[in-house]
């Protein structure tokens, strides 16, 4: 494997963890308060759409990753993406609940516990 594929896989599993921590350790984001106003506009036109459809089709930390990724380069912080993977996934397709629990899971024991 080359130099520079190395450092892309790398930098690939380090974004991964970082969401997945943040999937893991954020409170459940949910339409009733505990989302801002975009955050919630957000998840109400694509929430049961893009972001259930496209985690539907490609059910995988990679998956869950590349949705949150579209929605950062939409303007939204990463901690705003996840709120809003978790807001959607929760109102429009809690099918994939456990796979979010996953990702957090495989994330903290890469990363240890939290002081």
């Amino acid at each position: 494997m080359a130099r520079g594929d190395r450092s892309a896989v790398a930098l690939l599993m380090a974004t991964s963890a970082l969401f997945g921590a943040a999937l893991y350790f954020s409170t459940p984001a949910r339409a009733d308060g505990w989302l801002t106003d975009d955050e919630a506009v957000f998840t109400e036109l694509y929430g049961e759409g893009a972001v259930c459809k496209t985690i539907t089709e490609f059910r995988s930390a990679s998956g869950v990753l590349a949705v949150a990724e579209v929605i950062v380069e939409q303007g939204f912080t990463p901690d705003a993406a996840v709120d809003i993977v978790n807001a959607s996934v929760e109102l429009y397709c809690p099918e994939h609940w456990s796979l979010l629990v996953a990702i957090g899971r495989a994330a903290r024991a890469q990363n240890g516990p939290v002081a």
